[in-house]
């Protein structure tokens, strides 16, 4: 059998069979309200902060259960090997679409959720940062100060004036920042959780946060983290 015939085989025998889509993959198709429902269910369900589905007190499975439910998927995780330090459990995940779009009716501009950085410790979901796409330093008034006001009108909507403000995001500019940190412009205080909007540069560009954290697992981490053992 020749190479082509093979080739043609191989795909004619998964396309009959069908392949199992991963935690991985990219969702192909999906039904907007099924997904809406879901996501709607996980709120009343765990009713912590958190984002499109994604709650703060999520075990691995349930955030499992989420991505196989909706358009998040996996970029790179270390979910599965539970034999790491605790607070190395560190993914990225893709797949939100926005934060919302301008208009009274939502079909404005919309701001684009690049992906979602999220945290877990003592199999617990303690940060979840929805990151905006990130852009050079000319674009920082231009794109990243715009997405982070809009998120800003929409957590102050939901949750009211923050709690603690550091810096405007009007008043922020390039010296505002430290190379590879996030910078936090304002904070909502809730007890054990918090939410923080600001800015992060990494490798010479510029993105607009928002981070859901759980304050004591947070706090775990860095204990965890002031353990490390040196060679010295």
């Amino acid at each position: 059998m020749n190479k082509y015939k093979l080739l043609t085989l191989v795909i004619y025998v998964m396309t009959i069979s069908g392949c199992a889509a991963t935690l991985y993959d990219e969702p192909t198709q999906y039904d907007p309200k099924k997904v809406e429902e879901y996501i709607s269910s996980m709120d009343r369900r765990f009713g912590t902060l958190g984002f499109y589905g994604l709650h703060l007190g999520m075990t691995y499975d349930d955030v499992n259960a989420v991505i196989a439910n909706t358009p998040w998927f996996y970029l790179s995780a270390s979910v599965y090997t539970k034999d790491d330090p605790q607070f190395k459990e560190f993914n990225v995940l893709y797949g939100a679409g926005n934060i919302g779009c301008e208009g009274s009716d939502g079909r404005g501009d919309c701001y684009k959720v690049q992906s979602a950085s999220i945290r877990f410790f003592d199999g617990k979901l303690v940060m979840i940062a929805i990151n905006s796409p990130p852009y050079t330093a000319d674009y920082i008034d231009l794109k990243v100060k715009e997405w982070g006001a809009f998120a800003l009108k929409g957590l102050v909507n939901k949750y009211g004036n923050p709690s603690n403000t550091y810096l405007t995001i009007n008043d922020v500019n390039i010296l505002s920042f430290r190379s590879g940190y996030f910078t936090s412009l304002y904070e909502w205080n809730f007890d054990q959780e918090a939410i923080q909007l600001g800015i992060e540069e990494s490798e010479s560009k510029f993105s607009s946060v928002v981070q859901f954290s759980n304050l004591e697992g947070l706090a775990k981490i860095s204990e965890e983290k002031s353990k490390g053992v040196t060679n010295f």
